[in-house]
């Protein structure tokens, strides 16, 4: 984000809050535990904002605002999620190559070459010595998609508080290829808010 950008922005406050908590690398848990500390965030102000958004930089609205926020007054309660059971043909290589070898996303910059030839490396390398990760196992299923979805307060709330008592499945996830496209996915599928989400 350009000075520019955040001067702009700055402008909307107190109703915009920035932070410089995390160093997020693409692929990495990094932005999982980015969107966590968010949402705890969210949860911890008391204040039932009705529904969460994750947009990236890229997405754009297409409707009017009031068209968007109907929307969701329309259909209050439901949680809006890309997701399918894991694992999927729409996936690289059935999906589970993701969670078969050890990947410091977090630690190499993958948008660019050099860092694209570290990591195929590297799953040479473990491939040539035969290690391979388990799936993980802490679900019976694994659910993933979009990273980008709309949740509710209740659904954050939930998210959060399993977090901090579960750790075995965030854990699990580091050093695999974009968890954020299966963490939140498999703990709402697994949970009651299943029943009310969208796809």
């Amino acid at each position: 984000m350009s000075q520019y950008e955040m001067d702009t922005l700055s402008n909307l406050k107190p109703r915009v809050c920035f932070y410089r908590k995390f160093n997020i690398r693409w692929g990495g848990i990094s932005i999982v535990k980015a969107e966590l500390f968010l949402l705890e965030k969210i949860v911890k102000s008391g204040i039932d904002y009705g529904y969460i958004h994750f947009l990236s930089g890229q997405d754009y609205p297409i409707k009017k605002l009031n068209q968007i926020k109907n929307y969701f007054k329309e259909h209050s309660g439901w949680e809006f999620i890309e997701y399918m059971t894991l694992p999927s043909s729409k996936w690289e290589k059935g999906t589970y190559r993701r969670f078969r070898y050890f990947l410091p996303y977090d630690f190499v910059d993958c948008q660019n070459p050099k860092g694209q030839r570290i990591i195929s490396r590297l799953v040479k390398w473990q491939e040539m010595l035969g290690i391979k990760r388990h799936i993980p196992d802490q679900y019976d299923r694994l659910f993933g998609g979009s990273n980008w979805m709309s949740i509710t307060n209740k659904c954050a709330k939930y998210i959060i508080n399993y977090n901090k008592k579960q750790k075995l499945f965030y854990n699990r996830l580091k050093y695999t290829f974009a968890p954020d496209e299966v963490y939140f996915h498999t703990i709402i599928m697994n949970s009651s808010f299943c029943k009310t989400s969208e796809k």
